[in-house]
């Protein structure tokens, strides 16, 4: 065994020590309090989004994203709403990056997307899918148009 140290892969914050007036009753920082409340911030906009592109799509996304990031800056009963929503989010994210770890779930997920976008390419390449696929629809819309047009003109005496 060698005397040498092993550095241990840890994930370290790096964090100014505080001086006394620093500390608040709690005995947490300043500075932890604002990373953590940038972090239910962040939580909160990606909320505000999902909530907006799920409701009306990817403009009132964009506006809830805005609006719940800034409402969750705000020290009244909808900014605690939209901080509580910005925790939760931080929580869910927090636990999909421990199953991630245990799990490998990310890079599981890569390779199979990428055998299946093989697969499908060899699939294609065969049986010509997406080439068969665009006739099938051409062929579909000129039948019904055929459908709609007028089998008869009508004469109309002027």
């Amino acid at each position: 065994m060698s005397d040498q140290l092993v550095p241990i892969e840890e994930d370290y914050d790096m964090v100014d020590i505080p001086t006394s007036s620093e500390l608040n009753n709690s005995g947490q920082t300043r500075f932890q309090k604002v990373k953590r409340d940038v972090g239910v911030v962040t939580g909160a906009a990606v909320a505000g989004g999902v909530a907006g592109l799920v409701a009306a799509g990817p403009i009132v996304a964009v506006v809830g994203a805005v609006g719940v990031g800034a409402l969750a800056t705000q020290n009244t009963r909808g900014g605690d709403v939209a901080k509580s929503a910005g925790s939760v989010v931080v929580a869910a994210n927090n636990r999909a990056k421990q199953l991630d770890e245990k799990h490998n779930i990310l890079q599981k997920v890569r390779r199979a997307t990428t055998n299946l976008v093989q697969t499908t390419r060899r699939i294609n390449e065969r049986h010509h899918v997406i080439e068969n696929l665009l006739k099938g629809v051409k062929n579909t819309f000129q039948f019904v148009a055929g459908k709609l047009q007028p089998k008869h003109k009508m004469i109309t005496n002027k």
